[in-house]
């Protein structure tokens, strides 16, 4: 299994089986310290944030014992706020996205809905928590770049922390 977790300032991402972590890496790269890069002549966004995220998770990810048919669960706050999104959540609602699979096409579709708005309308696409609307665009441009990478097209949301979500896939752990 692999445990992803994109936080402001750092992405940590995690390799665990047989209830054991084989390995981990934490990756100088987050949302906040994404979106605070951007040069101000920037017109796709987009474009901007995952080439970034490609940048900086490329050589870290390629040390990792990755296989393709490794399941994603991923937690944060811009993970679960797509997720909550992607299912049109007025409030948040945790029992409502926790467990969910989550598709780049998924993920694209939002970025782009965040992209082609201006600051003051990206508040009305997150109702639930307006002062993440800057954060999503940048975060899910980190999570498609490492999902790029490993070749992966479809993640696990969890509502809980990296450990928590590997209760999702007991059977892949503990196998």
């Amino acid at each position: 299994i692999l445990l992803v977790d994109v936080g402001g300032g750092s992405t940590e991402v995690v390799c665990a089986r047989g209830g054991q972590i084989l390995e981990s890496v934490s990756v100088p790269i987050g949302a906040l310290k994404i979106l605070e890069s951007l040069p101000d002549d920037t017109e796709d966004l987009f474009g901007y944030y995952t080439g970034r995220g490609i940048d900086y998770l490329m050589n870290p990810l390629s040390e990792l014992s990755l296989s393709i048919d490794m399941p994603i669960v991923s937690t944060g706050g811009t993970i679960t706020s797509a997720a909550a999104i992607a299912v049109g959540l007025e409030n948040y609602d945790p029992a409502r996205i926790h467990g969910m699979e989550l598709s780049t096409g998924q993920m694209t579709e939002i970025a782009y809905k965040f992209e082609s708005t201006d600051s003051d309308f990206r508040k009305n696409l997150i109702p639930f928590d307006p002062e993440r609307a800057e954060l999503i665009l940048p975060g899910l441009g980190i999570y498609l770049a490492l999902m790029s990478i490993i070749e992966q097209k479809i993640l696990v949301v969890s509502t809980g922390g990296l450990r928590f979500g590997a209760a999702l896939y007991p059977e892949k752990i503990y196998s």
